[in-house]
């Protein structure tokens, strides 16, 4: 959604996409207005995890200057490509905007399994996971205007300790509890929205069993449920 919203690529998509919601009537100034370098470290192969790494990043800058019509940077270090890119940028007023998904996907798995090759991408002096932050810290000095990460466990992102230390997790505030779930009363629209009034109790009885509820701030009074596994289970209500 960030993506499609930020995204100076979709500026002619933009009302299609966000039609009938709150956001096209309530968009900022600064939409589609970035230039967004997106990363997803799941791709991210734990066999060879130093190559992959490596090669993931390359794809993503190959890819970034392919949409946007950048001259492609030479082949290399994807930590020195990326100083290029931020400096191109910066010089061309391009304001980039990036995404990371799963940032801590493969090396929480190295973390589990391989404890010393976390610390040889993660903690080592010429560690490559490390020395990413570091250069994307770098660039928000540039070109990098804004970044957004989406992860499980911040555990990696401490330990980069300085390459990291800009950022803010915002998992656990309470303004953002609701972010990434769906409320009892957004549970109650959706039985509402598919006709399914008759089923109401059961459905609420069953979601509250199966899917628990979460908080993520403590202090707030009400949880939510999964969003995935409501949509799951409403997709097999629906299709029964």
């Amino acid at each position: 959604m960030l993506e499609y919203y930020y995204d100076i690529y979709y500026k002619n998509e933009f009302e299609n996409t966000f039609k009938d919601t709150y956001i096209l009537d309530n968009a900022t100034v600064l939409k589609s207005s970035f230039y967004v370098l997106k990363f997803d470290f799941s791709a991210v192969d734990t066999t060879d995890y130093e190559n992959s790494f490596r090669m993931h990043l390359n794809i993503r800058i190959d890819s970034f200057c392919d949409r946007y019509n950048i001259p492609i940077i030479e082949k290399g270090n994807p930590i020195n490509r990326l100083e290029i890119l931020f400096i191109y940028c910066r010089k061309h007023n391009f304001p980039i905007y990036i995404l990371i998904d799963e940032y801590d996907n493969f090396v929480t798995k190295l973390f589990i399994g391989d404890i010393s090759a976390y610390k040889k991408i993660v903690t080592s002096k010429n560690a490559i996971y490390k020395e990413l932050f570091t250069m994307l810290k770098v660039g928000t000095s540039g070109a990098v205007k804004k970044m957004f990460m989406t992860g499980v466990s911040p555990l990696a992102l401490y330990d980069v300790t300085s390459g990291n230390n800009i950022s803010k997790n915002i998992s656990l505030e309470e303004d953002f509890n609701d972010m990434v779930g769906i409320t009892k009363n957004e549970l109650i629209d959706m039985i509402h929205f598919y006709d399914l009034e008759s089923q109401k109790e059961h459905i609420i009885a069953r979601c509250d069993e199966w899917y628990n509820s979460y908080r993520f701030y403590e202090d707030i009074e009400h949880t939510i449920y999964n969003s995935d596994m409501i949509l799951y289970y409403f997709n097999s209500i629906l299709i029964v």
